[in-house]
């Protein structure tokens, strides 16, 4: 692409490829941004643009799309910030469960409590408390999804001759997405007041403990557009993450 350069005042034509003659003091050069004849005491900039080629901007328009540009990706990053912050609930109470199908009917939280001391060792959702609590007298890691720590718990006690027991917390009458949610703002809720958990959302992902621990909030009424999921979901992230580094790392070993 070429640029008008009046050298001397004698209207003569320059290639614009003679970048060092735009310096020149005698040359009146074209701005390309502002279509304005300035001299080159104005330094010119040559810049590589995909569609037209080379163009040649005065010092003054190249500071103002160098603001431009700025203003334009800081106001891209307010707005990703702002939608991270409304869907960071959803994401972290959703993200959990690999079941997509909803259900409708009635679905109930409980806790499994360790008759001993009362305290609250794992939180779930069903549809059929009954067969739910069966299943979970025999659960192991290979029959069935279960921490180490849960086995370890309910070998215990069926070693003392006993047996947990299941407290119905919520009952809910909605799809499984509302289910989901209400299952796990239980387990932040018992995960903050320190009950010894053995879910892997309290075992599994110790960045997202710790962030819960950390804050003082009620998960049972906490807005899901509240900024107060922010710290819980980057900490989820972190723990997934180095999840899925050490699982690279062990299948390249």
């Amino acid at each position: 692409m070429a640029a008008t350069v009046n050298e001397g005042g004698s209207g003569r034509k320059m290639s614009s490829n003679a970048g060092k003659q735009l310096r020149r003091r005698d040359a009146i050069v074209t701005c390309e941004i502002c279509h304005v004849a300035k001299s080159g005491e104005d330094h010119f900039k040559r810049s590589w643009n995909s569609k037209t080629g080379y163009e040649y901007r005065c010092k003054q328009c190249t500071e103002e799309s160098r603001l431009k540009a700025a203003e334009e990706q800081l106001r891209q990053r307010k707005e990703e910030r702002k939608r991270c912050r409304e869907s960071a609930g959803r994401e972290l109470l959703f993200a959990f469960s690999l079941q997509t199908q909803h259900r409708a009917g009635v679905q109930f939280i409980y806790a499994l409590v360790d008759p001993r001391t009362t305290a609250v060792h794992y939180v779930g959702r069903t549809g059929k408390p009954e067969r739910r609590f069966r299943q979970h007298l025999y659960a192991t890691r290979r029959n069935n999804f279960c921490t180490a720590e849960k086995e370890i718990w309910m070998r215990e006690l069926r070693s003392l001759g006993l047996r947990p027991l299941m407290v119905i917390v919520e009952t809910v009458k909605s799809p499984t997405r509302r289910t989901m949610e209400r299952e796990h703002r239980w387990m932040f809720h018992y995960i903050q007041r320190g009950a010894p958990l053995t879910n892997w959302e309290a075992i599994g992902q110790p960045h997202l403990a710790s962030a819960i621990w950390a804050t003082t909030v009620d998960f049972l009424t906490l807005p899901l557009n509240s900024k107060s999921w922010l710290p819980l979901y980057h900490a989820a992230r972190k723990d997934f993450e180095e999840t899925e580094s050490a699982r690279n790392d062990s299948d390249i070993n």
